[in-house]
């Protein structure tokens, strides 16, 4: 099975901004003019992930990387549910792993061993400030990173 690619399907230009991008699917979603075969839903997924810098920065890492695993609905869905809310713990193997194919080899080798991967929103103010990271294996979790959000 192939990538789903989401420029081919919905023909937008994968050179464009990531904001016209944005733009361009807010609009077809507005307008009704929905002619793509996964309907409304699929534009909604892909102004998720295509429309959002950081997601789009990890698709396009794996739909570039020919020996990634396939990028199917379920793996897409999974991107759009990436970042937890406030307060909440995401469960996502596949997201982990599609982070895991744009790090760097030693990265890479050095998760290769976890069976599971944890994502934990932090907060200050009641704003989202970051994500932790955590990979757990048989001796327990292990803390393998956080990525913090702009202001």
């Amino acid at each position: 099975m192939a990538h789903h690619n989401l420029y081919e399907t919905l023909g937008i230009d994968r050179s464009a901004s990531t904001h016209s991008i944005a733009e361009d699917i807010d609009a077809r979603l507005s307008s009704g003019n929905i002619s793509n075969p996964g309907g409304a839903d699929e534009l909604q997924v892909a102004r998720q992930i295509i429309g959002d810098q950081t997601k789009r920065g990890m698709y396009d890492a794996r739909l570039d990387d020919p020996n990634a695993p396939d990028i199917d609905i379920a793996a897409l869905r999974d991107l759009v549910g990436f970042f937890p809310k406030p307060g909440e713990i995401t469960h996502s193997n596949s997201v982990a792993r599609m982070l895991l194919l744009a790090s760097s080899e030693k990265v890479q080798e050095a998760t290769k061993h976890y069976q599971d991967f944890y994502f934990v929103s932090v907060e200050d103010g009641g704003k989202q400030r970051g994500v932790l990271t955590f990979g757990v294996d048989n001796d327990g979790p292990a803390f393998l990173g956080l990525d913090v959000m702009s202001k």
